[in-house]
């Protein structure tokens, strides 16, 4: 009997993932249609898709933190939902990830009992808390607010059937983040899920179809060793691939045949990435993990990861091209010394510490209509926020921080 599925996006909507929204808008009806069409699916109820757009804090300075859409079954639908959304905000490098998830775990109506459940994470930056560097937020939120803790979400979604797809938008994510891939590499590991890592966002439908087809084929095939599968990975602590791959195995074995994506490691095999990866497998909660995290020093990215890089602009051509640039003042006009931090969601750079004594101006140029976060920090307090310069201006930083 062909099978349902449940399919829920949460997309970071954040500045520096522009191509990546794009490319979202652009496929999810190729996406819905393979998969409609793949044979694995009922014809009239077998797919629905819902959405859970997430930004960053304070919402004040992001439009909002999280934005969901109920499920639907109708694809144009999901198309005029995503139109809209725009990348921007973010302001420090990890996002309100846990927030999203959380919401779309326990606030997203609709689910079916009997589909398969697939939370499909696109993102390139970390959830806040989990120990990275320039995290505005190392609680997970603001003060006040509760973030739910994303490893015990996890651990509740495996046990009532859903799965985490996470698609890595690389070299961002392992450029900017110390934790973020083994994190989430183990968030789809104990959901058994899939993590798929991307050098370029037009593969972001191939390698989610693939992902998904292999999903349904191994739940169709695979019914009898599922309390199996779940004790090899959450008890006996063996990763997502040795386990696929004894049951591949079995089902071969019995003249079975599954779709198998086929995912290359753009990842160096560094020690204190693997320790991390199975700290988070392993853990109950977050904090049980934090306290055993190891730095990684090291360089994330294998000679491959940068060669798919080069091989897609050689193919597809750098989309930056030329740029103009503007001239933006930032003025001090307080009696406090303020701190400036910049991201750049083209180059995917954050600038270091800028500091602005009292009375105190600096210049700067950006180039056009291409999207800059900024921190500011004055003594205990930080401010987040994004702007897109077509002509030159000044900032008054003290201004935006007793006002906004």
């Amino acid at each position: 009997m062909n099978q349902c599925s449940d399919l829920l996006f949460i997309l970071d909507a954040t500045a520096s993932m522009g191509n990546y929204i794009e490319s979202a808008k652009n496929n999810i009806v190729e996406i819905c249609s393979i998969l409609a069409t793949s044979g694995r699916l009922r014809s009239q109820d077998g797919l629905q898709i819902g959405l859970i757009a997430y930004r960053d804090y304070p919402i004040e300075e992001n439009d909002f933190v999280v934005k969901p859409h109920a499920f639907t079954y109708n694809v144009k639908e999901m198309e005029e939902y995503l139109a809209p959304i725009k990348a921007l905000g973010g302001g420090d490098r990890p996002e309100a990830f846990s927030t999203a998830l959380e919401s779309a775990f326990t606030n997203m109506a609709g689910w079916r009992d009997e589909a398969l459940k697939a939370f499909v994470v696109i993102t390139d930056a970390a959830p806040h808390g989990i120990k990275e560097r320039d995290d505005s937020f190392p609680e997970g939120g603001p003060t006040g607010v509760t973030v739910g803790d994303p490893i015990k979400l996890a651990r509740e979604m495996a046990f009532q059937g859903y799965s985490i797809f996470t698609l890595a938008c690389e070299p961002t994510l392992g450029n900017t983040t110390e934790y973020a891939i083994d994190f989430y590499k183990a968030l789809s590991d104990m959901t058994l899920g899939v993590f798929c890592a991307l050098t370029d966002h037009r593969l972001l439908a191939a390698c989610l179809i693939g992902s998904l087809l292999e999903k349904i084929d191994l739940k169709k095939l695979s019914e009898e060793y599922q309390a199996d599968i779940a004790k090899r990975v959450l008890e006996d602590h063996l990763s997502i691939d040795e386990v696929v791959e004894e049951l591949h195995g079995k089902l071969t074995h019995q003249g079975q045949q599954v779709t198998t994506l086929q995912v290359g490691n753009i990842y160096n095999n560094l020690p204190a990435a693997k320790h991390n990866y199975k700290v988070f497998l392993g853990s109950n909660s977050l904090s049980d993990a934090l306290r055993l995290l190891k730095r990684v020093f090291s360089r994330r990215h294998n000679p491959a990861c940068m060669r798919a890089v080069q091989e897609s602009k050689s193919i597809y051509g750098d989309e930056r091209g030329s740029f103009s640039m503007i001239t933006v003042r930032f003025r001090n006009l307080g009696a406090h010394r303020i701190s400036l931090k910049m991201f750049d969601a083209e180059l995917r750079s954050m600038s270091e510490d800028i500091v602005l004594p009292d009375n105190f101006t600096i210049v700067r140029r950006f180039r056009v209509n291409i999207p800059v976060n900024f921190v500011l920090t004055c003594g205990p307090r930080i401010k987040n926020f994004s702007r897109t310069f077509d002509k030159e201006q000044d900032i008054d930083l003290d201004h935006i921080f007793n006002y906004s």
